[in-house]
């Protein structure tokens, strides 16, 4: 069992992690993190338990505690007695117990010997967000209908959640009314867990979870730190999480782009759009997104006059993973009957090549 330890001071996790060895635990020293970068470390997996010590800053030990139960990573409090005046709060966090320091080894013992006996291993989902450089973009149709087709292949498994700053249409395309909205979500993100997560979701048939906002609730101010901890409660629930980020710059929704494991950018061939996907590209780059992480979805392929690919990899310098074919009709009736194309039109060209952006999805996170 690998362990991880959040901490105030260096002292202190090193003297945890001596007795986290002694009792047979994995913990490495970088598994030793600072209180304030516990989700950070939780995000990237391999973690079975985490301990967390009790200190001054109160308003950073919940939000430590919150992200270890989004992430679905059991943790233990470490305080010096059984009144510890912190405690009532870190269950109603999600605690699973707690450890006294008088009494710690035998503590551990215990809380590792239940870990062992109820709980299994912490599984991560995959994300992959869309993004596109302007309104228009396409991005709203490319998740949702790459979303609906990893679902066809892993029913239950996968959510599409819209994180737009504006007024969302994932669910006006599909003729779903969300009952709660988002900007409930985004003010009260510290309560939110897998289980209450249930509340705010959405269910179409033959499709995935869906976590959408409305046309009336306008512009969504989501904080970084919110938005972080929503896709950690997501991963540790779904084993694909399609994330609909529009086009949004935002810290916020740079924050959900360095956290994503694929980020697919929607463009189209023509001038405009290139130059805008070149200034999007290098303003994700510069904030710290990887540049191998990102490839382009040609959006409304074959339509005349438009640039070749070639000259414009030249200007943005990142691989296509995908050629959406240019299909009005069948795009405008999927609309229409308030479907996705994979749904509307199955054997159609333009389906097809949402079925090959989720086989590729789906064998990329099993690998």
């Amino acid at each position: 069992m690998r362990m991880v330890i959040a901490g105030n001071s260096k002292s202190d996790c090193d003297d945890l992690r001596r007795s986290a060895l002694t009792a047979g635990l994995e913990c490495a020293p970088q598994d030793c993190v600072n209180v304030t970068a516990l989700s950070d470390r939780l995000r990237r997996g391999d973690v079975d338990m985490a301990l967390l010590p009790v200190g001054m800053d109160v308003s950073a030990t919940l939000t430590a505690a919150h992200g270890a139960t989004a992430a679905g990573v059991p943790f233990f409090p470490i305080c010096n007695s059984d009144d510890e005046p912190l405690l009532p709060s870190l269950f109603q966090a999600g605690a699973h117990g707690y450890l006294r320091r008088a009494t710690f080894a035998g503590d551990l013992k215990n809380a590792i010997a239940e870990l062992q006996d109820t709980a299994p291993a912490t599984q991560w989902g995959h994300v992959i967000a869309v993004v596109g450089p302007q309104n228009g973009s396409g991005v709203t149709t490319i998740a949702t209908n790459l979303a609906f087709a990893a679902a066809m292949r892993r029913q239950g498994t996968v959510a599409l959640a819209q994180a737009a700053s504006g007024p969302g249409d994932v669910a006006t395309q599909l003729g779903l009314m969300p009952a709660r909205g988002i900007q409930e979500l985004a003010n009260g993100w510290m309560r939110l867990t897998s289980q209450n997560l249930q509340q705010f979701l959405m269910f179409y048939p033959q499709g995935p979870s869906i976590l959408a906002n409305n046309q009336m609730e306008g512009l969504i101010q989501w904080t970084a730190t919110g938005l972080r901890h929503l896709l950690g409660v997501l991963r540790s629930r779904f084993s694909t999480v399609v994330l609909d980020l529009g086009s949004a710059t935002d810290e916020a929704r740079r924050e959900a782009l360095r956290m994503a494991d694929v980020i697919h950018i929607a463009l189209r061939l023509d001038a405009p759009s290139i130059e805008a996907a070149r200034t999007y590209l290098t303003a994700m780059v510069n904030r710290g997104v990887p540049r191998d992480r990102i490839g382009a979805i040609v959006n409304r392929h074959g339509q005349k006059g438009a640039w070749s690919w070639p000259r414009a990899r030249a200007v943005l310098g990142v691989p296509v993973v995908e050629w959406i074919p240019d299909d009005p009709e069948r795009a405008n009736g999927a609309l229409n009957a308030r479907k996705p194309v994979v749904l509307f039109a199955p054997q159609a060209p333009i389906a097809a090549s949402f079925h090959r952006l989720a086989a590729r999805a789906i064998v990329r996170r099993v690998a």
